[in-house]
């Protein structure tokens, strides 16, 4: 097998096929699902928005982005649920809810691509 070929089949990396998820956070998990929450206050950070969403289950991640040059946040962030159930509550919950005077949007992130 050529190395183009490799890369192609997905091995090239070593990776196992039959494995879902990496790293110790993630050990045994199968059905986590990541939340995108917009139009969150610029003054929040990954706590803040942690002690809001953790009532809802138990969070493997939470990230806010901020600008490259400022570092200020970006307005948006990713909660990353160990439970698919317990996202849908979050977003059931919380979607179009009102933070600091600022209405948030709470839906499904994307799933990455395997």
């Amino acid at each position: 097998m050529s190395g183009r070929e490799r890369e192609r089949s997905g091995s090239a990396r070593g990776r196992d096929e039959t494995r879902d998820d990496y790293g110790p956070a993630s050990a045994g998990v199968k059905n986590k699902v990541s939340v995108l929450v917009r139009n969150i206050p610029l003054t929040y950070t990954a706590e803040d928005l942690r002690a809001k969403f953790e009532t809802y289950g138990e969070l493997r991640d939470v990230y806010i982005p901020r600008d490259y040059y400022t570092q200020r946040s970006r307005g948006f962030g990713f909660i990353e649920f160990r439970d698919t159930r317990d996202a849908d509550e979050a977003i059931y919950r919380l979607d179009r809810t009102t933070l600091e005077g600022r209405e948030i949007n709470v839906s499904r992130g994307s799933t990455p691509v395997s």
